[in-house]
């Protein structure tokens, strides 16, 4: 939820935010797209592993 709302906050002129606080906001989430694109990749790595690993294929066939 914050993700989708954060950049309209900062857009915002009218809500309050000082420029630092704008500023500090705007760098904290793009860490947060940068973190977030590198657990998807590493997920998506993960499980191409499991998927050439016979045991982890079992053990993902057992959660299912």
């Amino acid at each position: 939820m914050l993700e989708k709302k954060l950049p309209f906050i900062l857009e915002d002129a009218e809500n309050g935010l000082t420029h630092l606080s704008r500023e500090l906001f705007a760098e904290h989430y793009d860490k947060l797209k940068e973190l977030d694109k590198a657990i998807k990749s590493h997920e998506q790595r993960i499980a191409r592993l499991c998927q050439q690993n016979p045991r982890s294929k079992r053990f993902l066939e057992c959660r299912a």
